[in-house]
């Protein structure tokens, strides 16, 4: 008896695509989601967009600006003249860090004493871990690239605080220092010592406004698209029920069409979504202080079509299964691994280039992108433009789609 039982189980979870696909499938390609974001999100293989700002004009730092773009890890986005313009260019998200080589800072040859660091990496606090380790890569190119410039600081320092050096010394110190810098494309052995360059880096927010506010902006809108997408799933499901319960042929002896059935469906989940990211955002406005209403119009737009996106992408991926059972399956599926690789689980900036680029074939990508784009304070409209007209793309064409393939129960 208990191996009929089992008999009977195992036939009915083979007859169960969604369950198979749910049990089996799903965990595998989240899984592989996973490994590829985090398998090379390793310093050593995490691909960083990083802007340059040299302020110093020095032969020196030219030679580290030189040093950075050389990285395989590193790429140079942009060099700016000023920390302002690197500063906008982080907080836009056009880079994931900067680093800015200030004027009126301790020059690169002084290891101690009064005045800022000479280097400053700028962060965005939704790419912290970027500002961590482009501070890493800094500090090491420092020693591998400029170990003649970091031992004539060491030489100042014996000067100042041990024992002062008389000019022949000093001379001689340079020409032997000048021998040491690296030729280019050489490295120079760098310290074993577990000596660290802390004081010569420091790190600095590219946004006007508090980091912990900046990073619960960026939250909102990442769970905002992530959770419209799931809850959209039984609304759009449900037009599988109207077909068994014979709602369809009832609205058909009528004036209606499966046409009405789709567009209701749409505008109730439009509705819902719409409702569900007001929620979101008063409480990131009311307990976290996300300045909304100040970006009202902006966060207004992209909200709706985020909310038309949703709606549509849902109604579209029911409709072209065969069950409300199957739809509900598919589309968790769906929106599960569509929010994985579309930054809504993880930062896309962790992710391997080409999963980065993956990720633009996802809503939930766009909507991050938009809301960043509305929020950000000082930011023209123009900005929420380009990712609002692709969500209402996918919104629009996934509706008229749905309202098509809809038609097939007309004349079941």
């Amino acid at each position: 008896m208990r191996a009929a039982v089992v008999r009977v189980l195992l036939l009915q979870l083979w007859r169960d695509r969604g369950a198979l696909v749910t049990g089996f499938v799903l965990p595998v390609v989240v899984f592989v989601v996973f490994a590829a974001i985090f398998g090379g999100a390793s310093g050593n293989t995490l691909l960083l967009r990083v802007v340059v700002a040299d302020e110093l004009h020095t032969a020196e730092s030219r030679r580290l600006v030189d040093a950075l773009s050389t990285l395989k890890t590193i790429t140079v986005t942009a060099q700016v003249s000023t920390r302002a313009a690197a500063e906008q260019l982080v907080a836009e998200g056009a880079a994931d860090a900067g680093l800015v080589l200030p004027a009126g800072a301790r020059p690169l040859t002084q290891l101690a004493g009064d005045g800022e660091p000479p280097m400053l990496v700028l962060t965005h606090p939704a790419r912290s871990v970027a500002g961590s380790l482009l501070v890493g890569h800094v500090e090491r190119l420092y020693y591998e690239r400029l170990p003649d410039v970091a031992l004539r600081g060491a030489v100042s320092l014996v000067d100042a605080l041990v024992v002062s050096l008389t000019d022949e010394q000093k001379a001689d110190a340079d020409r032997q220092l000048a021998a040491m810098a690296p030729q280019p494309g050489e490295l120079a052995d760098a310290p074993d010592d577990g000596t660290t360059m802390a004081p010569m880096v420091a790190q600095a927010p590219a946004t006007t406004r508090g980091a912990s506010i900046d990073e619960v902006a960026y939250y909102a809108g990442s769970v905002a698209i992530l959770f419209v997408l799931l809850a959209a799933v039984h609304g759009a499901a449900s037009l599988h029920d109207d077909v068994a319960s014979g709602v369809v042929d009832r609205v058909l002896t009528g004036p209606a069409t499966l046409a009405t059935l789709v567009d209701g469906r749409a505008v109730f989940l439009a509705g819902q979504a719409l409702l569900q990211v007001l929620v979101i955002f008063a409480v990131a406005w009311l307990a976290y202080g996300v300045d909304v209403p100040a970006r009202l119009g902006p966060w207004l737009i992209v909200t709706g079509v985020v909310a038309i996106a949703s709606a549509g992408l849902m109604l579209l991926v029911s409709v072209l299964c065969r069950s409300a059972q199957q739809a509900v399956a598919v589309s968790n599926v769906a929106v599960l691994v569509v929010s994985a690789v579309g930054g809504s689980m993880v930062p896309r900036f962790l992710m391997p280039l080409w999963l980065q680029q993956l990720g633009w074939l996802t809503p939930n990508a766009w909507a991050i992108d938009a809301y960043g784009a509305a929020l950000r304070a000082g930011s023209a409209w123009s900005g929420t433009l380009r990712p609002s007209l692709v969500l209402l793309v996918i919104g629009i064409g996934g509706w008229l789609l749905a309202r098509q393939l809809a038609r097939r129960w007309e004349t079941r």
